[in-house]
């Protein structure tokens, strides 16, 4: 099984001048202060004074990157999109089946949330609350960015079901169900996740995987 990197943090660009991988830098070490500060405190509680002080910078250098509490939110937001789409992006790409496909990107997701574990315990404790403080048109970035992640893996389905490896069914309703399985299991394991091993997270795919391709029901021979 393939192992992804699973680091939110954003590399310089090492082609860029001096002054402008500086300023990616600080940027970076700004996010990382914020993911800090908001697992610790939630998002309404945070304060961006805080947030400074954890980066180790003045109020006024943040304001240089970034307008609002809000906006700095929506960066962590994108980065980690970023990521998981790239996960998709790569799982989906590797030779085989579907639910080959579909083994590997359960794995992958469920090896990030326990990499970014704070973070991710941050954004199911109060992903109701940041809906109703946000912007609608944030609020609808990020659903536009889960759609286009599902829409990765139901291209996938659909190659199948021309195949007819997998049965004719909605692949973008089926891509969000299996999306929607790794999230329930995180739910339903998180406060012991830390825990877990990378066999057990492996163990982990092949269930969900499992379930989504083959169902529960145990059939008559």
């Amino acid at each position: 099984m393939n192992r992804e990197s699973h680091s939110l943090t954003e590399s310089p660009a090492k082609h860029l001048p001096r002054k402008e991988r500086e300023k990616l830098l600080r940027r970076r070490e700004i996010i990382e202060a914020a993911k800090r500060v908001f697992a610790e405190k939630g998002y309404r509680n945070a304060t961006l004074e805080e947030i400074a002080a954890a980066a180790e910078f003045g109020k006024g250098t943040i304001y240089n990157y970034f307008e609002c509490k809000e906006e700095l939110f929506i960066a962590i937001m994108d980065g980690t999109f970023d990521e998981v789409t790239e996960l998709a992006s790569k799982a989906m790409a590797i030779s085989g089946v579907s639910r080959e496909k579909f083994k590997q990107l359960a794995f992958n997701l469920l090896l990030y949330y326990k990499h970014n574990l704070d973070f991710f315990r941050l954004l199911m404790r109060e992903v109701n609350q940041f809906q109703l403080e946000v912007r609608k048109t944030n609020v609808k970035r990020i659903m536009n960015r889960l759609l286009r992640i599902s829409e990765i893996l139901a291209e996938a389905l659909r190659r199948d079901i021309r195949a007819k490896r997998v049965k004719n069914h909605n692949p973008s309703i089926m891509a969000t169900m299996f999306l929607n399985l790794i999230h329930s299991f995180f739910m339903r394991n998180m406060q012991t996740w830390q825990t877990m091993s990378e066999a057990d997270l492996q163990n982990a795919a092949d269930f969900i995987t499992s379930i989504f391709f083959d169902g529960v029901a145990v059939h008559a021979h």
